[in-house]
């Protein structure tokens, strides 16, 4: 066999494909580590801290110097692993989103990655591929490409043999094989990247309104130095502060007040997310889809394959009167043989690769004797009309020999075979009463028919003679059922989209316990971009699935757009937000629930570190007020800024999901990130922690004890961790939901407790923070003031839960 029809042996693609490298485009828009390190140390709060040491080392303070410079480079340090994080994780699925190209090796067609295609290898073209490099056509069947993509003309393309289609274009219909040309960067598309580069990743809706959050805390970041620059100048200096001290101080809480970290840990809290996803089988493609998900208000599923096994077997066979139980031993009726040997020629399955509906007749055709590689050496296809789902049918035409009987007629010619929904193709009122029950019984339906023409130039579908009908099962995902009353206790509205008989489709639904209002039956792709624009205009919140090419506007329409991975064609993964790697739809709800799980932790998170800033706040706020020194000093600011902001935060990303995550109505995607009482609880949360903080510094501060700054800096560090495990639910008692579900975060609070001892009792640190070791009964006190914060947010989660379950 010669290349052109054997493809390359498995040796030879490895030997080019070590020559001429992955097929794939460089410049993906990841950001190299470099440039997030310029990021980090370029950010206007770095800025500031790194002016202010300068300053210091002008001034002679080498020691306020190196530390400020320590501490930067921890937070950059921090800084630039989270991002790194971040970008390596977007990188890692996008490298899961190449398509595969089913390619000949070896004699056999195989499923190979895109991005491993080389020169010279032989691949298939259907409606609805990606084309994956430059190839030049060598069979083409009414093949055409869509090309926008390189030249913005929309009007699809006619390919011809010897033809070169390109690489990023799609297969618009027609079917056809090709030999890969060139690759990567060498393709037409590799030489448009050299000259445009592909932008960064847009921020998602989420991270825009952080972003727009973080832009007002700036200002009140600038608010806060100025007032604590003004109150220092009033009292005049009297517990013989320095400028310089007052100048660190105010830059300190300044620095405080702006969460940086805030959109970093939202790119990592969605990327882990993503990553948790694709544990359960669903790829994320688009960043914004995992926030989004925690809102969906309707799912739109295909039925078959989604909702269904996808598993189809042919049951039964009916024509002329008669039927036929394959459940049995088929008899070997001629009608039947005829029924079945039509239904495997007019098929574009081969062997096991192929639609799960085409497979399966096949199957049942050669429980009759027929292989499908017989019948087509008997009747080779010569034209063919590809299916549609606007049509709902497929013809194709095959030249006869003058011995051929199997149709009822002796003759030469050549014969038209059409297969479709059997009420399309032919008139309903003809069908006996068994056939009309079928549908009821939710069987799937495929009536067969033919003709003879005498050229296969027109392909006609037209005066069929009726062959018969074959019954096809396709059971219920056993999940199913679960998953449909999943989405209803969270207030999602699951909606059956099937182009199946309104009958079929109603049966499955009721078993599924979806409401008979919720199916919609012989649907067409336009159709579904139609129900998703009606749903939103309801203000609904779409999810929709798809799988073909015509469904990619109703994918982009859909505020998630969810395509098949194991059915969809490239062109509907492309247009698509997630994909689903095993068609399942309780994959979908699975999905929907990490989606809420992820925005509850990002709100936990907030909600975290705004309220623990904010105690700081208060307690420098009010302190001159009180007339006292400055109750923390600019280290101890800073270093509360990095611990307690650091690692605690983060691994609020880990929480497991609440109980009610599934169990509550989805949150509006405009809802703001201070809504359902967050921002009250961080207003009167960090006032609680600065009261108590400072309330036990003057008193102590009064009685001339000199721990009291060490004491006041102790309770604030004590009082965030307790908050922080404190929030791990909005409503659960931290008992009820068990202290050792989040490890993480009870290393992370280990971690920060023992750091904070060291600075208190370690010398060295001590010089450094100007800390003094407390007696065990301060340490004891700075306990007791943490445990107030912490029974204070137990106390409102127990009156919220008391509210919901009085309904208020």
């Amino acid at each position: 066999m010669t290349e052109s029809t054997s493809g390359l042996t498995a040796a030879e693609a490895l030997r080019r494909l070590a020559l001429h490298g992955k097929n794939e485009l460089t410049g993906t828009g990841v950001r190299s580590p470099w440039r997030i390190i310029w990021s980090q140390l370029t950010s206007i709060m770095v800025v500031i801290l790194l002016a202010a040491g300068a300053i210091s080392a002008v001034l002679g303070d080498y020691k306020d110097a190196i530390a400020i410079g320590a501490i930067v480079a921890l937070n950059t340090i921090l800084g630039f692993t989270q991002e790194y994080r971040a970008e390596k994780a977007m990188e890692a699925l996008k490298k899961l989103a190449v398509p595969v190209v089913r390619v000949m090796r070896d004699g056999s067609i195989v499923e190979e990655k895109a991005s491993n295609l080389v020169p010279g290898d032989l691949i298939l073209l259907e409606a609805g591929n990606l084309v994956a490099a430059d190839c030049r056509v060598t069979e083409s069947v009414e093949l055409q490409t869509q090309e926008a993509a390189l030249t913005g003309e929309s009007v699809p393309v006619q390919k011809h043999i010897e033809e070169i289609a390109f690489m990023g274009t799609f297969i618009s219909s027609g079917r056809g094989r090709a030999v890969v040309v060139q690759t990567g960067m060498h393709t037409e598309l590799g030489r448009i990247a050299t000259l445009i580069q592909t932008v960064d990743q847009e921020p998602t809706p989420l991270q825009r309104r952080l972003n727009q959050l973080g832009g007002r805390l700036a200002l009140v970041a600038l608010l806060l130095v100025t007032v604590i620059v003004v109150l220092g100048a009033v009292r005049g200096m009297p517990h013989g502060e320095s400028w310089k001290l007052l100048f660190l101080t105010a830059v300190s809480v300044g620095v405080a007040a702006v969460p940086e970290g805030l959109p970093a840990v939202v790119t990592i809290a969605l990327t882990l997310g993503a990553q948790r996803m694709l544990q359960r089988n669903v790829l994320i493609r688009k960043l914004p889809a995992v926030e989004t998900l925690g809102s969906v208000t309707v799912i739109c599923s295909d039925k078959t394959g989604t909702l269904t096994q996808n598993r189809m077997t042919a049951v039964s066979l009916h024509a002329s009167g008669t039927s036929l139980d394959l459940n049995g031993t088929p008899a070997p009726d001629p009608r039947f043989g005829a029924l079945v040997a039509a239904a495997a020629l007019c098929n574009d399955a081969e062997e096991k690769i192929g639609d799960p509906t085409e497979i399966a007749l096949i199957v049942a055709a050669s429980r009759f004797g027929f292989s499908k590689e017989q019948l087509n050496a008997q009747f080779p296809r010569v034209a063919e009309k590809a299916f549609t789902s606007e049509r709902k049918r497929m013809t194709t035409v095959h030249r006869l020999s003058p011995e051929a009987t199997l149709f009822g007629s002796s003759r030469s010619g050549y014969i038209s075979i059409t297969k479709g929904a059997p009420e399309i193709l032919f008139d309903p009122k003809t069908f006996d009463k068994n056939i009309r029950k079928l549908a009821e019984d939710g069987l799937r339906l495929i009536g067969v028919g033919y003709r003879w023409v005498e050229s296969p130039a027109v392909v006609s579908e037209d005066n069929l003679t009726f062959l018969g009908v074959i019954a096809l099962a396709d059971p219920p995902r056993p999940e199913a059922a679960k998953a449909v009353a999943m989405c209803k206790a969270a207030g999602i509205t699951p909606i059956m989209i099937t182009g199946d008989h309104h009958d079929t489709a109603l049966n499955i639904a009721r078993q599924l316990g979806i409401a008979d209002d919720a199916v919609h039956a012989r649907v067409s792709p336009s159709d579904k971009l139609r129900i998703v624009e009606k749903l939103q205009q309801q203000g609904q919140i779409v999810a929709m699935t798809g799988d073909g090419v015509n469904d990619a506007p109703a994918l982009k329409r859909a505020d998630i757009g969810i395509a098949m991975g194991v059915s969809g064609t490239d062109v509907a993964k492309e247009a698509a937000d997630m994909v689903l790697l095993d068609d399942n739809f309780a994959t979908i709800v699975a999905a929907v629930e990490e989606g809420r799980v992820i925005y509850d932790n990002i709100r936990k998170f907030v909600k975290y570190i705004l309220a623990t800033n904010s105690g700081e706040i208060w307690l420098m706020l009010l302190a001159p007020i009180l007339g006292m020194p400055l109750p923390l000093l600019p280290l101890q600011i800073l270093w509360m800024n990095l611990v307690t902001d650091g690692l605690p935060a983060l691994a609020l990303g880990w929480e497991p999901p609440e109980s009610n995550a599934m169990r509550r109505l989805p949150h509006a995607p405009t809802e703001s990130i201070f809504s359902r009482g967050l921002g009250r609880h961080v207003i009167w949360v960090g006032l609680l922690m600065g009261l108590l903080s400072l309330g036990t510094g003057y008193w102590l501060w009064s009685a001339h004890d000199s721990h009291w700054r060490t004491i006041v800096f102790t309770a604030m560090t004590l009082s965030q961790m307790a908050h922080v495990m404190a929030i791990r639910s909005e409503h659960q008692s931290l008992f009820t939901l068990g202290i050792w579900t989040n490890k993480p975060l009870l290393a992370a609070v280990a971690l920060t407790l023992v750091l904070q001892m060291a600075l208190v009792y370690l010398p060295p640190l001590q010089d450094f923070f100007q800390t003094q070791a407390l007696p065990w009964q301060h340490l004891l006190l700075a306990f007791a003031l943490s445990g107030v914060v912490f029974w204070a947010v137990e106390l409102e989660k127990w009156v919220s839960r008391k509210g919901m379950r009085s309904g208020g």
